[in-house]
């Protein structure tokens, strides 16, 4: 008689689904005097001094950092730079996103902006970010494509060891608000993993007048609170996700366009290929083939 082998343990690991974007990692040396004016963007940003001195002005704070120091600008925060009229600058800078709730939410809540030499995010983050100097635009461009991946990858990877960890204590106090956008996000990525009896437009339309009303408080309310977490608003969010579901049922060439439109709640797969090509400037068939 045969013998059956019974499992001794079985760990399960949590789903997830997330898109990264990576903008402008690039190595910049400029003269002394040189300065970047006042801005904000809705990205993360990595910012490490390799030479020289820079004097960072973030929101109503002012740092000067020196050779080593990383800064971590967090999405809208108002910055600028420049350094001393009598030396160069030398840094690295990475701009990134990422979607996920709870990572986003984590990277949110890290306290401090300065990281010197020796803190935790710093001894996790230099690796990465002195590799930036090694990736340029010579050479064969799917192999680059490849180490900026790579290198992508290092960095989110080592913000989460580090978050993670609760012996670092880099991460402030929940509030409220947090709270609460976390909660809607965590609704809405719920509805959207039943596209097709919500349906994918409707579900882009309503879907925040939906949660708002589960949890509480008003749509406007709810929606100001998840845009000041997310940077997006739950609308743009839902599209994004509904993006990325997209991509990857067209990567499944045994499914038809139609199948494709059906699973995402589409009724009418012409209006699912216009909002694919609204959000790619590609239709469905064309980003099929370049695949």
């Amino acid at each position: 008689m045969k013998m059956r082998s019974k499992t001794i343990q079985y760990v399960d690991i949590s789903s997830f689904h997330m898109t990264l974007h990576m903008f402008q990692a690039h190595r910049r040396k400029s003269e002394a005097g040189w300065s970047f004016p006042k801005h904000n963007h809705q990205f993360f940003e990595l910012n490490m001094v390799l030479e020289g001195t820079q004097y960072f002005n973030l929101t109503d704070r002012k740092f000067k950092m020196t050779a080593g120091d990383i800064l971590f600008i967090k999405p809208d925060e108002v910055h600028s730079c420049h350094c001393p009229d009598n030396q160069n600058i030398t840094y690295v800078c990475m701009h990134f996103n990422v979607d996920e709730p709870q990572l986003r939410q984590s990277l949110l809540k890290i306290k401090d902006s300065l990281h010197p030499e020796g803190s935790p995010l710093w001894e996790a983050l230099y690796p990465a970010l002195m590799r930036i100097d090694t990736i340029g635009a010579e050479g064969d461009k799917h192999y680059n494509d490849l180490k900026n991946v790579s290198l992508f990858l290092e960095v989110i990877s080592a913000i989460c060891r580090t978050v993670a960890n609760p012996m670092h204590h880099i991460l402030g106090n929940e509030n409220r608000y947090d709270r609460l956008a976390s909660r809607i996000a965590k609704k809405i990525t719920s509805l959207a993993d039943d596209w097709a009896e919500v349906g994918g437009d409707v579900l882009i339309k309503h879907g925040i007048k939906e949660v708002a009303e589960e949890l509480g408080y008003h749509p406007t309310y709810c929606t100001r609170v998840f845009k000041s977490m997310y940077g997006v608003s739950p609308r743009d969010y839902i599209s994004n996700i509904k993006l990325r579901e997209s991509k990857l049922l067209l990567s499944q060439q045994d499914l038809t366009i139609e199948q494709v439109a059906a699973r995402l709640g589409y009724r009418d797969v012409s209006y699912f290929s216009k909002q694919f090509k609204r959000w790619t400037n590609l239709s469905p068939s064309d980003f099929r083939r370049r695949i």
